[in-house]
């Protein structure tokens, strides 16, 4: 999912808040890999930290099959500019999302 990203943007990702996250559930790593059938159907490919302060599973692809998941918005970066929501609008943040819609238009 991520493998048209440049460097600069996977550094980005791993070190800017630059994913709108605003989720009250979701699956930690240790309930992911504790669980056979997620573990063998898909791989993570990144964490977060929710507002608590726990580490959730935040994206993940199928291994053989395309399928995919996300615990984030991927749209909000471009589409959502509510004042009362802190949703990043910066040019990473963007940039992340106008390649995962390219990624899913293909």
């Amino acid at each position: 999912m991520f493998e048209g990203f440049s460097a600069e943007l996977l550094k980005a990702l791993s070190q800017e808040n630059i994913t709108g996250n605003f989720h009250h559930y979701g699956v930690t790593e240790k309930d992911f890999r504790g669980n056979e059938k997620l573990e063998t159907f898909f791989s993570i490919l990144s964490t977060n930290v929710a507002e608590n302060g726990a580490e959730f599973v935040s994206t993940m692809e199928g291994r053989k099959y395309p399928f995919y998941g996300v615990q984030w918005h991927p749209e909000v970066n471009r589409f959502q500019w509510d004042p009362k929501l802190q949703f990043p609008h910066s040019k990473n943040a963007v940039r992340v999302s106008s390649l995962l819609a390219e990624f899913f238009c293909q």
